[in-house]
């Protein structure tokens, strides 16, 4: 049963087992499993692999009231192509282009405690100019990503999980 809802969140409250669940979605109905949007993992690959670069973001979150280091990332928009989201959100949010989108995830859930919010990691292959606005966009080197994993500005799960293998496979790939 929906129990609140605005344009970008609704909540929805379910019985299972003789209990009460609340949980936020951004779907007009609850259990789609549809992906909301992308999480993209910039590489900006060099011709010898351990000069690759990864790129990150920090950008204001209001659930936090701080900023946070994460990947460029947004709303899927379902009338274009994955690519043209890709392409857009990419592009918005670091000046970067895409080159090949090289792996797509299944659809991976954020925090199923409290939402039914599913998205697509990508990671991809970019080039350009870096373009600042008011997302801060950084291309990290091998040797500045434990700088971010263990510094003390926050971080997002995704981020920190992605970065952190990367350290301990000993290159950006």
């Amino acid at each position: 049963m929906k129990i609140f809802d605005s344009k970008y969140l609704k909540l929805y409250e379910v019985e299972k087992n003789g209990e009460s669940w609340i949980f936020s979605s951004r779907h007009d109905s609850p259990f789609l499993h549809k992906p909301n949007g992308i999480i993209i993992v910039p590489i900006v690959r060099c011709k010898n692999i351990i000069d690759n670069q990864i790129v990150v973001i920090e950008e204001f979150r209001s659930s936090i009231n701080d900023y946070e280091i994460s990947f460029p990332s947004g709303h899927i928009d379902y009338s274009v192509s994955l690519e043209d989201n890709i392409r857009r959100e990419l592009l918005e949010e670091t000046g970067l282009e895409l080159i090949e989108i090289e792996e797509v995830s299944p659809n991976v859930y954020s925090s199923t405690g409290f939402t039914d919010e599913c998205n697509k990691i990508v990671i991809v292959s970019c080039k350009g100019k870096i373009k600042k606005t008011e997302i801060i966009p950084y291309v990290l080197n091998y040797n500045q990503l434990a700088e971010f994993v263990n510094g003390d500005k926050k971080i997002s799960t995704v981020c920190w999980s992605i970065l952190f293998g990367y350290i301990k496979q000993g290159l950006i790939h």
